[in-house]
């Protein structure tokens, strides 16, 4: 099965248990029960998932393995502890993509949480053309206190023209500064590739306007032609 970058994996209690078994192999015993945590049952919530990630390796893994990252709630000296892991299939119970959460709810505690709430509310996020990633998508899917008040709010745009594109990032733009939020929006485009709207739109932003933008995949990172990217926005109707 093919997974989108961003998409959230639950991962068996089988998977999890190797998982734990391989990081506490590899990480020092000052981090065991953050990995212990991470790795754990989390009752009425889902575990925390792992967020489908590029990898390098996966050409030399092979197609039945999966590149994920798991990310703690905690702060630990400044940053929080992040894991990376492949996955197999047998080992996915469940997949949850960034439009499907924007139908879910959030406990309004800072900034982050109300300005998705509010965009949330958008024709377009109920169309499943916006959706959420970063520390909001994980506290939204975990109940765990991944947002604080420093947190920004990581959003997708797919399936869309330019013009609408550069509208709704404006309209995002606006209810972040409502929240005092920095929105950040990365528009995913028809080949998988996704660029941030800031650098797609330069001119509106603070990013230098050049004739390139850089472009993520699953596979790989890249910079492509702006002018193209944008040509071919125009074309979606």
């Amino acid at each position: 099965m093919h997974y989108e970058r961003h998409e959230m994996l639950v991962i068996s209690a089988a998977g999890r248990e190797r998982l734990l078994r391989e990081s506490l192999a590899t990480h020092p015993a000052t981090l065991h029960s953050f990995l212990a945590d991470l790795f754990a049952e989390n009752g009425e919530k889902k575990t925390v998932p792992g967020i489908v990630r590029r990898s390098e390796e996966i050409e030399e893994r092979g197609e039945d393995e999966i590149a994920v990252g798991f990310v703690h709630w905690q702060s630990l000296n400044g940053g929080r502890l992040k894991v990376a892991a492949f996955v197999v299939e047998e080992e996915i119970e469940a997949s949850i993509t960034p439009y499907a959460l924007m139908k879910e709810k959030i406990a309004k505690r800072n900034g982050a949480a109300k300005a998705f709430t509010e965009i949330a509310e958008f024709p377009a996020a109920r169309e499943g053309k916006i959706g959420v990633v970063g520390s909001v998508a994980m506290e939204i899917v975990t109940g765990r206190p991944y947002t604080n008040a420093a947190s920004d709010l990581d959003l997708l745009i797919r399936n869309v023209c330019c013009e609408e594109s550069k509208t709704w990032y404006r309209q995002f733009v606006a209810v972040g500064e409502k929240y005092g939020v920095a929105v950040d929006v990365e528009v995913v485009l028809a080949d998988g590739y996704g660029v941030k709207a800031a650098e797609l739109f330069a001119g509106f932003s603070n990013f230098s306007k050049s004739s390139t933008v850089l472009g993520k995949s699953l596979r790989n990172v890249k910079l492509l032609n702006r002018q193209a990217v944008l040509d071919a926005m125009l074309a979606r109707k």
